[in-house]
């Protein structure tokens, strides 16, 4: 692990403090006051997500984009319809290897719950016009079989910037639905034991 902790490791030290990520890396503690916020609805989904006012925010009919006004974090997100959370990871997959080439995996994708709805979230570094930037990812599905991908995308001055990531911690916990509105936050779902081995006879 680096020595700084990364913008994406911070953010999963945030968001998910039960997790492998939160036991390795140094702890930092949750955002008490949160920004003023708007709440956009993902396009082609029933999820909603909250922004920052302070944000540059961006909707066209297939994506919603935001940007933080001085630090190099952003995101971008999407949504279509899918079956399940398979079905929505295959798509997904597709185009991440259409926009993304190199991609070095930032720890173990985390299986989580995020007010009610199942999650993935995982990490990777890459890079973009020259620069190195870490992309975390998160799929999303609704109880109307809408999938929602929302990519965070930071920089290398990110991790300075312990605002800029607590915004961003707050966008992520944010993350609902208008068909069965849920609570909770985020909750990391906990993994399976493996099997017991059978004694030898």
């Amino acid at each position: 692990m680096k020595p700084a902790l990364s913008a994406l490791l911070l953010l999963l030290t945030l968001l998910l403090p039960a997790t492998l990520l939160a036991q390795t890396a140094p702890k930092a503690a949750k955002a008490t006051a949160r920004a003023k916020v708007k709440t956009y609805k993902i396009p082609d989904t029933d999820v909603t997500i909250e922004l920052p006012t302070s944000w540059k925010v961006e909707q066209s009919k297939n994506s919603l984009d935001a940007a933080h006004p001085k630090v190099n974090v952003a995101l971008s997100t999407t949504g279509f319809a899918a079956k399940d959370m398979e079905a929505a990871l295959k798509v997904m997959e597709s185009e991440f290897k259409k926009k993304f080439k190199n991609m070095k995996p930032i720890g173990e994708p985390i299986e989580a719950s995020v007010n009610g709805m199942p999650t993935i979230m995982g990490g990777f570094e890459t890079t973009m016009e020259g620069h190195k930037i870490e992309v975390m990812v998160i799929v999303s599905l609704s109880p109307a079989q809408k999938a929602a991908i929302i990519i965070a995308l930071a920089g290398e001055d990110a991790s300075k910037d312990k605002k800029a990531a607590d915004e961003m911690a707050g966008i992520l916990e944010s993350i609902n639905n208008t068909t069965k509105p849920g609570s909770g936050g985020i909750k990391p779902l906990p993994k399976e034991a493996p099997a017991a081995k059978s004694a030898p006879k």
